[in-house]
């Protein structure tokens, strides 16, 4: 799933442990073929993960592309007290997440 901000940055998120070179092969492949070069070498592509191998963290980093684990996302959540503010982060997430889903792309 993508989600686009209104100043370029793309948020791929993926529901993947990567413990091994060929998921990182895997998901460079995909990363290519979804999204322009310049976006790429811009720095204007996130990765969110679940989880990575420390030994593979740099093949991603160093193809310029920012990563956060799950975790670390949840960690910010849970940061923001106000409930309104929370509830507006989960309705533009519902939003993406329902846009997504009924794209026939």
């Amino acid at each position: 799933m993508d989600i686009s901000t209104d100043y370029g940055v793309v948020y791929q998120l993926k529901k993947i442990k990567i413990s091994k070179k060929e998921d990182i092969d895997r998901i460079l492949r995909e990363l290519q073929i979804n999204f322009d070069q310049a976006r790429i070498e811009d720095g204007k592509l996130v990765l969110i993960i679940e989880d990575i191998d420390k030994n593979f963290k740099h093949l991603i980093i160093d193809r310029n592309i920012r990563m956060f684990k799950t975790e670390e996302i949840l960690k910010i959540a849970n940061q923001i007290e106000e409930i309104e503010d929370k509830m507006k982060i989960l309705r533009i997430i519902y939003d993406e997440t329902r846009r997504e889903l009924e794209s026939d792309i």
